[in-house]
């Protein structure tokens, strides 16, 4: 449930307060099957019988189940006086989590935890005119978020090491920006800048302390670009350079090759890494009813090497290594290329969009593969009403959107890559009426 006031106070002819208040109320429930497989299939598969591998093991009925309730608030208020924006931020989040079944590789089948997330940010933005066809732009944000989670797990009487845990974060983002008009189609700019994102605090309740909270990331960019506005085209370009200081990255590790669920899934800081690429985009009218449209990015990007420690159930640390590559989930191409028609009250968009292969996660070096995906959307609108039919993936692709590598097939346990795919073919219906 989510509720929402936005309210808008004229109090003269230059200055204007604005007021944003939200309030959202969450209930979910996220489970699976945590043993990946049932007693049929271990039995026709492997030969798994309770003669052979102990009364223990049958039925097998491993599952993992996690109730979340989230209760979130924030205020916005924010001033406008002339050509000056400054506004304050804050947001207070509460979430519960009660967890049963199958944790942590049966070491528990109960956990409950509390997270506490509070965010207080000032910022300002103020746009000049240096001349009639320069234009400056600079915005400042300052931001401070306090964390607080508490974790406790147990097994009937035995209770593991509770959790719990604090951290202050003050982050500063800022950025400047130039136009410049040559004449009523061309528009050239530059900007520098820097972003942040927040840091937080790892749940997992075997991670040493020295990896239970990760620190904010940073990330410095330069870029330049221009776009070009006519009759028959339009066309943006932008080329960029960032570089991300005390990177984040999300590591997993199966600290126990027996049981698909031992999984340490948590975010550590990498020192650095970069990240370059352009972007282009056109759209070009070919008759005054028929449009091309294209888009192409290129992306370059780079982890340095890192190294992370965790502990296995035995309480024995270990240390691997990650980064020394390019950054996961970062395709090194990506685009689409599409059709729009439009005659009268009926409008036709098509295209075709293409992903390259990239890296699924910053623990392990497996790849995604090419693929491509072709859509179609018809409109047809009558008056106040409007009826849209698509078809997403048209073709009925099968292609993976994330990948997981660790053990799972006995008798040895050995690693491999599984899969998990996007949405098949999906067709859908839209009314719209407008009174």
């Amino acid at each position: 449930y989510g509720y929402s006031l936005n309210g808008i106070f004229d109090l003269s002819n230059k200055i204007k307060f604005n007021s944003i208040t939200s309030i959202t109320n969450t209930s979910a429930v996220h489970s699976y099957d945590s043993d990946w497989g049932d007693s049929l299939y271990y039995a026709l598969n492997h030969n798994w019988t309770p003669e052979i591998q102990g009364a223990n093991y049958f039925p097998i009925t491993d599952f993992y189940k996690n109730q979340k309730d989230r209760l979130n608030f924030t205020q916005e208020m924010r001033m406008h006086i002339g050509t000056l924006i400054a506004g304050l931020y804050y947001k207070k989040l509460k979430e519960e989590q009660d967890a049963q079944g199958y944790l942590y590789a049966g070491e528990a089948d109960e956990g409950t935890s509390s997270y506490d997330f509070q965010a207080i940010a000032g910022y300002m933005q103020l746009k000049h005119q240096i001349i009639s066809n320069i234009n400056f732009k600079a915005n400042l944000r300052i931001e401070n978020n306090k964390y607080f989670y508490k974790g406790n797990s147990k097994k009937e009487e035995l209770v593991l090491s509770p959790v719990e845990y604090s951290i202050k974060n003050n982050m500063v983002g800022f950025r400047a920006s130039i136009d410049y008009s040559s004449n009523q189609y061309t528009n050239y700019y530059m900007s520098l800048s820097r972003g942040y994102k927040a840091g937080g605090i790892n749940q997992q309740p075997n991670l040493l302390e020295s990896s239970r909270s990760y620190a904010p990331e940073y990330a410095d960019n330069f870029e330049i670009g221009f776009k070009i506005k006519s009759n028959n085209h339009h066309v943006n370009f932008t080329a960029f350079s960032t570089v991300r200081k005390n990177q984040q990255v999300s590591v997993s590790d199966q600290v126990d090759k027996t049981e698909p669920n031992s999984f340490l899934f948590y975010i550590s800081n990498a020192g650095s890494g970069t990240a370059r690429g352009i972007e282009y985009e056109h759209r070009f009218k070919i008759f005054p009813k028929f449009s091309i449209l294209s888009n192409i990015g290129l992306l370059d990007t780079w982890v340095n090497k890192f190294t992370y420690q965790s502990t296995d159930w035995e309480g024995n640390i270990f240390e691997d290594y990650g980064g020394d590559r390019a950054a996961s989930m970062a395709p090194k191409i990506m685009g689409s290329l599409g059709a729009e028609f439009s005659i009268i009250n009926l409008s036709i968009y098509t295209s075709t969009t293409f992903k390259g292969q990239y890296y699924f996660s910053d623990s392990h070096n497996q790849k995604s593969y090419p693929y491509s995906l072709s859509n179609i959307n018809i409109k047809k609108s009558f008056k106040a009403l409007s009826v849209n039919i698509y078809v997403k993936n048209i073709f009925d692709e099968r292609y993976p959107v994330r990948g997981f590598y660790f053990g799972l097939i006995p008798p040895d346990y050995s690693d491999e890559l599984w899969l998990s795919y996007g949405n098949p073919r999906e067709y859908g219906l839209k009314i719209n009426y407008s009174l």
